[in-house]
């Protein structure tokens, strides 16, 4: 995607998440956004802050994925001291 496609898409995430800010599905896009512009520090700020939301921890598959996400953020990074925590 072009950069000015992944800004139009956080104005309109933001949009609808100022809208209904508990809509995980726009919460989890709006975190992917940066993950795919390799801006994973940011990104694993969103994910971290989507999945202390998230209910249901360990036994919830949304929040294994979106944990997922945030080690993988730390492995692009090589933060890997970090992921194995």
């Amino acid at each position: 995607m072009e950069q000015e496609k992944y800004d139009e898409a956080e104005r309109v995430f933001g949009k609808v998440l100022a809208a209904n800010p508990k809509f995980r599905e726009a919460q989890y896009n709006l975190a992917q956004i940066p993950f795919k512009k390799k801006e994973y520090a940011t990104a694993r700020d969103r994910f971290e802050s989507l999945y202390a939301e998230t209910p249901g921890g360990e036994k919830n598959q949304a929040a294994q994925l979106i944990k997922n996400k945030i080690f993988l953020t730390l492995l692009l990074e090589d933060k890997d001291a970090a992921a194995q925590r």
